[in-house]
């Protein structure tokens, strides 16, 4: 299916019961909606699952220029719209956990829950000069690496399994470099943006235990003590994509947190 916008067409698939509970995954930076095939397997028996692909990712519009990070919310809210959901469980992995809180602070009242896979919680700090340097010139250090090269250091530091790591680096070819480097430059909107106050609605923070950057499991773990309504996991053998790495024991702990969603304690 394609949801259109002002920059092109979005794609994206709907898979289970209409009537069903909604989640909507969003994929990180360098993938697409492909990553979560052991997830709508797993749920789509008794869930409606809505995965897409995010500018310049997959089978939606390539990008001309830097990835807008803003304009997500939006975006998943149209497609909602467009399949007659009011309200979803937002399941995001990496930068796809910062487009499901920026959702949720904007349109609280249309989401259930959040999950975060291998995410970081939204700041409202703002970056130094030396780090918006250095996150600048970043493309120009990729630059200096070939392609190929590039795109399997990548895939080796965020999955661990060959099957996640072979996908991940496939993922990042068909993206290009071009493409990757639009969101790279996006991205630092979504560093800077932060929400006002800790999320409040039902949170599941999933890490893998080899998670890359290995900080991000002490921000999961300040982050889950900020959060009133939280649970984190840490998974074995699993890293950055957790769900690929570890779905079998992923599934599970999000089956568990999907049935003590309020919506489910009042059926």
């Amino acid at each position: 299916m394609k949801h259109p916008t002002h920059n092109g067409d979005l794609y994206f698939e709907v898979i289970g019961p209409e009537a069903a509970p909604v989640l909507v995954f969003t994929h990180g930076a360098g993938l697409n909606h492909q990553m979560f095939g052991d997830q709508v397997r797993y749920f789509s028996d008794r869930y409606r699952c809505l995965i897409w692909d995010l500018p310049g990712h997959g089978n939606s519009y390539r990008l001309k220029e830097p990835f807008r990070f803003t304009e997500m919310p939006q975006q998943i809210m149209g497609m909602l719209d467009a399949i007659g959901a009011k309200k979803a469980t937002l399941v995001g992995q990496s930068m796809g956990s910062m487009i499901s809180q920026y959702t949720a602070d904007l349109y609280p009242d249309r989401v259930e829950g959040i999950i975060s896979i291998g995410g970081s919680r939204l700041k409202t700090d703002k970056l130094s000069n030396f780090q918006r340097f250095m996150f600048k010139m970043m493309p120009l250090f990729f630059r200096l690496v070939p392609e190929k090269k590039f795109f399997y250091r990548i895939s080796v530091s965020k999955a661990i399994t060959p099957a996640a790591r072979t996908f991940y680096e496939e993922s990042l070819t068909k993206m290009g470099r071009s493409q990757f480097f639009h969101v790279w430059r996006g991205l630092m909107e979504s560093f800077e943006l932060g929400v006002d106050k800790p999320i409040s609605h039902p949170l599941l923070i999933l890490h893998g235990e080899h998670e890359s950057p290995a900080n991000l499991l002490e921000e999961a773990s300040q982050w889950n003590e900020s959060s009133p309504n939280s649970r984190l996991v840490i998974l074995s053998g699993a890293g950055h994509n957790a769900n690929m790495d570890a779905p079998k024991d992923f599934n599970q702990e999000v089956a568990m947190f999907l049935n003590q969603l309020p919506y489910k304690q009042q059926q």
